[in-house]
């Protein structure tokens, strides 16, 4: 996440939302990407992960909620999205690596109005 440098023009916040499960091994590379983005926060929901996927997304400085019981992808999504206020929600998968840098055109469409859910 950038460091805003003065005043940033009014936009919807947009958060990043990451449901993983023992991905301690490649969500790093994609939080680093994610990072590099205009995002307002990073949500990484841990489903009960074995290998330390939590820590590991904290050490990057996402937000971290942690399910006790696996749930399933579709609940981690669920739970992510309800722990935001953000007004523009970019789901990513946890194994992207650098290539989740590529998400952003997406939203910069829904930012711009030219574009309502979008899935990739």
């Amino acid at each position: 996440m950038r460091a805003a440098s003065g005043p940033a023009p009014s936009r919807p916040r947009v958060a990043a939302v990451i449901p993983a499960r023992n991905e301690s091994a490649r969500i790093s590379a994609t939080l680093a990407a994610l990072a590099r983005l205009p995002l307002d926060e990073m949500v990484v929901v841990d489903d009960a992960s074995h290998d330390g996927t939590g820590h590991v997304a904290r050490a990057a400085r996402a937000r971290v909620i942690v399910f006790a019981e696996h749930r399933g992808k579709g609940a981690a999504m669920e739970a992510g999205w309800q722990a935001t206020d953000a007004e523009v929600i970019l789901f990513a998968d946890a194994d992207l690596g650098s290539t989740a840098e590529r998400l952003w055109p997406l939203v910069e469409t829904v930012l711009a109005g030219e574009a309502g859910p979008a899935i990739a």
